[in-house]
């Protein structure tokens, strides 16, 4: 397996169901990242209940599914 990209992003604000909420969905590629005891430093995780903490939730995709 190779690391294509590793991702960061800042919170940004949508419109969903005819709300404004926040996400920190939308990720850039960085060269590096730097793991904290709870948190990726420098990345936002606006949903706390079930991202982030010890058991961290990891967002990753094959690179053969970026085209779909």
């Amino acid at each position: 397996m190779e690391i294509v990209s590793v991702n960061i992003g800042d919170k940004q604000e949508v419109e969903w169901k005819n709300k404004l909420i926040e996400t920190g969905i939308f990720k850039s590629s960085t060269q590096q990242i730097t793991l904290g005891s709870e948190v990726v430093l420098n990345d936002n995780v606006i949903d706390r209940k079930y991202h982030g903490g010890i058991d961290k939730a990891c967002y990753v995709y094959s690179e053969d599914h970026y085209s779909f």
